[in-house]
């Protein structure tokens, strides 16, 4: 019986998970290959939108956007609002409609009832497609498209733009900074990028004097929020943590030059870091998991180079109480090289992130809200729901 092994099956042992890129190629392909059997039974070109061209260009796509998509119903005329207000307001409320939870009277009619539906665009009424399996979104204003092995979709700034009708701020901003990566073979757009496209977009609304598409105020509040460079959707998720309980942006990725036993120079990036202070804040998925020999010889040689490390990982995102403990234990390290960073008692809303006049007058405010660096905490009273970092706001 032979025991050879091929070089491809050797390199694997060991490997029991996926690489982002792996992942990326692998959703493409499956993508691929279901838009062109789309294709094939329509007789016109069809343009791919939404999660389905993010997939098409190999672009992360947050899990909480594809399931936020599905639920949140697509944009209406001002006409059909006006006329499906007009006909609840006629409906009688239930007797414990009282009684309900904001989350349960915010939650949205289901209309993107299947995980596998492709999404195609139509840009009026009458071009709009019904075909089996597939979602038709109306998007009434001129889109760039890219066409990549025969199929087209809508290109990656205007599919920004069409997701703010249908997510929340947060997840606009986890989808910018998926476009605007540290690694060059999947990064897309720089900030100068986004800012030209929503600046542009405001300029055609107001030149054929078009109503503001819904959530489009978002994008604007998004490029505050942003930051390019980033490796994963968790690191952003960490950062909007951190700076939403008042401490300063971090760096993204920045460089650790230090020396090995031999006195060799090394370089590690950091997810996020406090390069003032000596602190940084590492997300650990399950690559680390696999790779826990090498991560851990890491460590050890940042820890030489004195950088104090905080290791974050899935479980410390889940609930507000081990979110409140990541922000604790980096301010305890920035107290430790002499930083005077107090965290909120409570998170600030993204929305809050985004408002630049509070920012300004929060310098003069007595909680410190705002800058992140006073010594007294701020008085806000209430604990920050689970779903700010990608909640609507």
């Amino acid at each position: 019986m032979s025991t050879k092994k091929s070089r491809l099956l050797e390199q694997s042992e060991g490997i029991h998970f996926e690489t982002t890129r792996v992942r990326l190629l692998r959703q493409r392909a499956e993508t691929l290959a279901r838009c062109r059997e789309a294709q094939s039974r329509s007789s016109r070109p069809l343009i791919f939108a939404l999660d389905t061209a993010l997939k098409l260009m190999c672009i992360d796509v947050p899990r909480e956007v594809q399931e936020r998509l599905r639920l949140h119903p697509p944009a209406r005329s001002a006409k059909a609002g006006k006329a499906r207000a007009q006909q609840k307001a006629q409906t009688p409320r239930p007797a414990n409609s009282a009684q309900q939870t904001p989350q349960a009277q915010q939650t949205p009619r289901a209309t993107f009832a299947a995980d596998d539906e492709l999404v195609i665009y139509a840009d009026s009424r009458t071009s709009r497609r019904r075909i089996q399996g597939l979602r038709c979104v109306q998007w009434c204003h001129p889109v760039e498209t890219i066409t990549s092995d025969g199929i087209k979709c809508v290109a990656p700034l205007d599919t920004w733009l069409m997701f703010a009708s249908y997510v929340s701020l947060g997840d606009l901003v986890l989808l910018g900074d998926a476009m605007m990566r540290r690694d060059a073979d999947v990064r897309w757009h720089t900030p100068d990028d986004f800012t030209r496209a929503v600046g542009e977009f405001e300029r055609r609304l107001d030149e054929k004097g078009l109503p503001t598409p819904r959530g489009f105020l978002n994008c604007r509040r998004a490029l505050r929020l942003m930051q390019p460079g980033t490796d994963s959707l968790p690191e952003t998720q960490v950062r909007l943590l951190l700076e939403g309980y008042g401490l300063p942006r971090p760096v993204v990725n920045a460089a650790a030059d230090v020396r090995d036993e031999r006195g060799v120079v090394r370089r590690f990036f950091l997810d996020l870091a406090f390069p003032q202070w000596g602190v940084a804040v590492e997300y650990d998925g399950r690559h680390h998991e696999e790779a826990w020999e090498s991560d851990q010889r890491r460590i050890k040689l940042l820890g030489d180079a004195q950088w104090l490390l905080v290791n974050v990982t899935w479980d410390d995102l889940r609930d507000e109480d081990r979110r409140r403990a990541v922000v604790r234990s980096v301010a305890e390290r920035i107290a430790r090289r002499g930083g005077t960073v107090t965290p909120l008692e409570a998170p600030m809303t993204l929305r809050e992130m985004t408002d630049l006049r509070r920012s300004r007058s929060g310098k003069k405010a007595k909680s410190g809200r705002g800058s992140g660096t006073s010594g007294k905490k701020g008085a806000r009273s209430g604990g920050g729901k689970a779903g700010e970092m990608t909640g609507r706001s």
